[in-house]
């Protein structure tokens, strides 16, 4: 969690492993919070293929909880059953699929 060496490249942006695995963990810290420990966590991601689903692979690996990937090809009903189906506590939703 110490190197400085380029974990993330996105376009123009960067982030060292130390930077990705920080935000990693913040996130894990903030999800498992906010979850309820009498479930299982599972975690939905309607992200994309961004630095985000990165970073939230990454915080579920170090938090382990499991993260699904929702597909963000899907709308209306088809959409609202896979993420019934994945059984989430928590859906992550980028702004680019709000509107979904």
């Amino acid at each position: 969690m110490s190197s400085d060496t380029v974990a993330v490249r996105y376009g123009d942006q960067t982030w060292t492993w130390r930077e990705h695995l920080a935000e990693a963990t913040a996130e894990a810290s903030a999800l498992i919070a906010l979850a309820d420990p009498a479930r299982p966590l599972h975690v939905g991601a309607l992200l994309g293929n961004t630095p985000a689903m990165l970073r939230s692979m990454a915080a579920a690996a170090l938090g382990g909880y499991v993260l699904g990937g929702i597909n963000t090809t899907r709308r209306g009903d088809g959409l609202l059953a896979d993420i019934r189906r994945s059984d989430c506590q928590l859906l992550l939703i980028n702004p680019d699929h709000r509107s979904m």
